[in-house]
């Protein structure tokens, strides 16, 4: 190249690698992310996580779930950038059984920022219901994060309005879970 000098080549190269530095520097960077479940007379809830899978060296913190305005917030302090593994492992932890995401009509998720599967417990009404393998994920779904949850116990299907919902058992009470109606809700009724 005419004119180009190995200083300039060497400006160019610490400029891209500071560019590329600080993609992975934003890559690395945590998130607050929030799923919430809406419960009808819900007192309290709990989710205690048994294991996780994140991509590559993403932060992450353990979930935590609150009562928030009458719903279980679950939220998880965590990187996000989407790859396979995470997905793939949300998929084993949730064999024989089926899952639905927040805006979206796919079965399962093909990639995912994390997963993390645990014991979830609501009280509605005086009543603790526990549901002893739960598997949560955040994805993607177009310019939103969407969640995921499913179950080894749980049976997808369709409600009457063609929305997705899973059906389980939890301690002999009846549950389901259908898509929220955003990217990061679900309700949760007890038959």
């Amino acid at each position: 190249m005419k004119g180009f000098r190995l200083s300039n080549m060497a400006a160019v190269l610490a400029v891209l690698g500071g560019l590329a530095a600080g993609t992975s520097a934003q890559a690395m960077k945590s998130h607050d992310n929030e799923l919430v479940f809406s419960v009808s007379n819900l007192k309290s809830c709990g989710y205690w996580m048994t294991a996780y899978n994140i991509t590559g060296d993403q932060p992450f913190q353990a979930p935590v779930a609150l009562l928030t305005n009458g719903s279980c917030t679950i939220s998880i302090e965590a990187g996000r950038e989407s790859e396979s593994a995470p997905a793939t492992w949300f998929a084993d932890q949730i064999k024989p059984g089926a899952a639905i995401g927040d805006a979206t009509k796919s079965s399962l998720p093909s990639t995912l920022n994390f997963a993390v599967t645990g014991s979830f417990t609501i009280n509605v009404n005086g009543e603790t219901i526990t549901c002893p393998v739960v598997v949560l994920g955040q994805g993607n779904s177009f310019t939103t994060n969407n969640w995921w949850v499913g179950g080894p116990q749980m049976t997808r299907s369709n409600n009457s309005h063609g929305i997705p919902q899973l059906s389980t058992k939890c301690n002999g009470v009846a549950v389901t879970i259908t898509q929220g109606g955003n990217a990061n809700s679900f309700s949760i009724t007890l038959n």
